[in-house]
């Protein structure tokens, strides 16, 4: 947090110094993107530890009438659905929505620095055909995830009809993630919530729509690294306006 904060500290004070002469905008994105999996091995913990207590709530292990839930043998865990975990599995939903409202301070005719918050909601959806653990059933995962992003960097404007954008920056992202495992023998519901700082680059490329060519609709890609998760790519359409 404390990154972000110094970002945005920079930002702030570079606009209101030798910079007045290029007035600052106010730009709104609605974006398509693949989800961001930063928070399957927070949630997949959360939704362990909760099934191995049998603790009741939101992280109730629950059973068809005439089936035992067997409490203490479901190997779920962070790494359950990582390349090396061993675990078959493919991932059937993979969707996010968001909409951001950036401040941007050009310093150039391309250059500029911007502040962004977003606020969106994610679905991803995995089925392990073979389970996991000694539960040898298919089973189905499920993420639902809501959010807040706040973000602080530079970026670098090229084109007029075809807009070209590159950025770089930090931010820091606070979610709230329902988790929720089904198969023959357990339906296991789980929240979970959690806060990262990261640092990403982005590209964004598109068409200037509009009688003023004030809108873009285009195609965005970012780049993130969570020092303690690792990386994370989303690719998606962005209108900006």
């Amino acid at each position: 947090m404390r990154d972000v904060l110094l970002l945005l500290s920079v930002f702030s004070l570079i606009s209101g110094c030798s910079l007045q002469q290029r007035p600052a905008r106010v730009d709104y994105a609605v974006s398509v993107l693949e989800d961001d999996m930063h928070i399957i091995p927070s949630s997949l913990d959360t939704a362990g530890t909760r099934f191995l207590s049998g603790s009741g709530g939101a992280g109730a292990a629950t059973a068809p009438p005439g089936a035992s839930a067997p409490i203490g043998v479901l190997n779920i865990d962070k790494d359950t659905l990582s390349s090396t975990s061993g675990v078959a599995y493919r991932r059937t939903k993979n969707a996010k929505l968001q909409a951001s409202v950036s401040l941007e301070k050009p310093v150039s005719r391309h250059v500029s620095l911007h502040g962004r918050g977003s606020i969106f909601t994610g679905k991803s959806r995995y089925v392990l055909p073979e389970g996991v653990g000694i539960l040898v059933d298919p089973m189905t995962i499920s993420f639902n995830t809501t959010g807040v992003e706040v973000e602080a960097g530079v970026s670098y404007h090229a084109g007029r009809k075809v807009k070209s954008v590159i950025e770089l920056g930090g931010g820091r992202t606070f979610t709230d993630t329902r988790t929720t495992l089904k198969s023959a023998l357990i339906s296991l519901s789980s929240k979970s919530s959690d806060q990262s700082d990261y640092v990403y680059t982005a590209i964004q490329v598109g068409l200037a729509v509009g009688p003023a060519r004030d809108t873009t609709l285009g195609l965005r890609t970012i780049a993130k690294y969570y020092p303690n998760l690792g990386g994370s790519v989303q690719t998606g359409l962005v209108y900006a306006f």
